[in-house]
């Protein structure tokens, strides 16, 4: 009863503020309906037949399914104990039953929902001549829109296009998206965003040549790299691009990550300046005029709560490590298991060493719901072989 009461008590809580500030205190009232949907969605349906609930998969109003066998949930369980949001979105991941068609499957759904915000996005930048992405889409605007969503958007983007190219129409979509997944790279202004597009867009296209689909893998690929250097050479004088793209050669490093370097050896430092603040961490965080950030999930974490926070991070890390390793010997493994396995291991082991995207809410959720649908699929795997 555990992960049911979490997932229904979290989500319901979580919606409070975006209901309050998007629709005013009148709302309210009509989330205890919502309330009474989730808690009916997450304690009835799974005791549906199979059958029953993949009819109505694609009336699903969350659009990601929530029901899911919650008995996979043990090791995500203990993690939630010592964490709090956004980790739920672990037990979100680990409880997703992916339904018979593709094009109801999360993966699907987060396509529909990039071929709906980003050329929007790049079209309001474009019309408002910010250069870099502009947050502000006139109807709505993009919380967090430069340096977390866009290391978001691109791996989604990259793991439909691996786990839906045999489907026609899915096939267009990614290529309609493709030219605007350039701009919106190049202006993301993020290296690592950057970084991620050059490593998957070749990896994607060898794996996609091998399955018979070279002229559409070569196509889309591109599209996107016409796009993303076309708009990086027209933006080459804006301050925003000088400064992220531009290479200091006295020190042999991109200027923004000289400042990061400054920061990790701050909190580095004040980590290890006894033994209470490394184990228990601190009282207070450094103000933001002293340092905006750490630039490093790992050491805000340990700075402010010491290593013990650490430790749950350490065994859910070597854990998925663990059941990894044997794959690497297994000539089955599918290829969205292998683009899905690098995005999780993208985001703990690179991203969220030079930003602090897990303690973010929404990117969060998202980067752990991807961790718990991998450890989903590493479970199901291990009892199968």
């Amino acid at each position: 009863m555990f992960v049911p009461d979490v997932l229904a008590n979290i989500l319901i809580i979580s919606s409070v503020p975006f209901a309050y500030y998007l629709l005013g205190s009148g709302i309210l009232p009509v989330l205890f309906l919502l309330n009474a949907c989730l808690n009916y969605a997450i304690y009835a349906l799974p005791s549906m037949h199979n059958e029953k609930v993949l009819e109505h998969e694609k009336y699903c109003i969350a659009m990601i399914r929530i029901p899911g066998k919650f008995n996979r949930t043990n090791i995500q369980t203990w993690v939630l104990v010592f964490l709090v949001l956004p980790v739920f979105g672990l037990l979100l991941g680990q409880s997703y039953v992916p339904p018979k068609h593709r094009r109801y499957r999360f993966e699907a759904i987060f396509l529909y929902i990039l071929v709906f915000i980003i050329p929007i996005q790049v079209s309001a930048t474009i019309i408002q001549g910010t250069g870099f992405l502009t947050p502000y889409l006139y109807i709505f605007s993009i919380y967090q829109h430069l340096q977390y969503l866009p290391i978001i958007f691109l791996g989604l983007y990259f793991l439909a296009l691996v786990s839906l190219y045999k489907h026609q129409d899915m096939r267009r979509l990614l290529l309609f998206l493709a030219p605007f997944i350039g701009v919106y790279t190049a202006a993301s202004i993020s290296l690592l965003a950057l970084l991620m597009v050059l490593i998957c867009a070749p990896t994607i296209m060898l794996i996609l040549v091998r399955s018979g689909y070279g002229r559409f893998s070569l196509l889309l690929v591109t599209l996107i790299a016409v796009f993303l250097f076309a708009y990086i050479f027209a933006m080459k004088s804006h301050a925003s691009f000088a400064h992220t793209f531009n290479w200091s050669f006295e020190q042999g490093a991109p200027l923004h990550t000289q400042d990061h370097i400054h920061y990790w050896k701050m909190y580095f430092n004040g980590i290890l300046k006894n033994a209470q603040s490394f184990m228990l961490g601190h009282e207070q965080a450094p103000g933001r005029d002293v340092a905006p950030s750490s630039y490093n999930y790992y050491l805000d974490l340990v700075y402010n709560f010491g290593f013990i926070a650490l430790l749950p991070f350490i065994f859910l890390i070597w854990h998925t490590l663990r059941k990894l390793y044997p794959m690497i010997h297994t000539t089955t493994v599918s290829p969205d298991f292998i683009v899905l396995s690098a995005l999780v291991l993208f985001f703990v082991l690179i991203d969220n060493s030079f930003k602090v995207g897990f303690r973010q809410p929404y990117p969060g959720i998202i980067m752990f719901f991807l961790c718990g649908v991998l450890l989903s699929r590493l479970s199901i795997t291990a009892n199968n072989s």
